[in-house]
């Protein structure tokens, strides 16, 4: 009986010696960002912009509609504010946006309370001219003074792209062009199995 027991714990020690780290493990949740970014690459709403702001949908207390327990909600649209850095915001902060991807030239940034701000991501942030820094004076300012004539954009551009996916199945999903907030519309039905 003593040797199932350690080999079961010998066994256990050595699979989890082998497992990679949980920051650096797929989830789901990053598998369909990685879908809804190449699909939204594909269309036509990507092609005038090269920086997209991407958020995982949390259930509001204000929504109309309430979305299924088993649906993940993405959100993508252009960025069209800059990110606003100030001394407090070092490496390992999670206050600002602290993951990101790059395809075809286009940056994809969004915040991961689960991931500190790296220097990684504080260069990308530079290198795509959306960072900003600010000093404690400007912390009081609105997020309307701070932007400049660059940022202002037209109406018919504020669209975003909703993608809903399946919780246990991010290859079964379907996507949303839309100008209204996520919550405040019918979602679409979804079969998940």
């Amino acid at each position: 009986m003593k040797k199932v027991l350690l080999a079961l714990v010998l066994t256990l020690l050595f699979c989890s010696a082998l497992a990679p780290p949980i920051m650096q493990r797929t989830t789901i949740q990053d598998t369909a960002m990685e879908i809804a970014i190449a699909d939204y690459l594909e269309g036509r709403l990507s092609k005038p912009f090269n920086v997209f702001t991407v958020s995982m949908y949390e259930k509001g207390e204000y929504d109309r509609y309430e979305i299924s327990d088993e649906v993940i909600v993405i959100d993508i649209s252009p960025a069209f504010r800059k990110v606003y850095l100030t001394p407090v915001d070092t490496v390992g902060s999670v206050r600002v946006p602290t993951r990101h991807i790059i395809r075809d030239g286009k940056l994809f940034y969004w915040h991961d309370p689960d991931y500190g701000l790296t220097e990684e991501m504080i260069q990308v942030l530079h290198r795509f001219n959306i960072v900003d820094s600010v000093g404690f004076a400007d912390l009081f300012a609105t997020q309307d003074e701070r932007i400049d004539g660059y940022h202002l954009i037209e109406e018919k551009s504020k669209r975003g792209t909703h993608y809903y996916f399946c919780e246990n199945d991010p290859s079964n999903y379907k996507r949303v062009i839309t100008s209204t907030s996520i919550g405040w519309y019918r979602p679409p039905t979804i079969r998940c199995r």
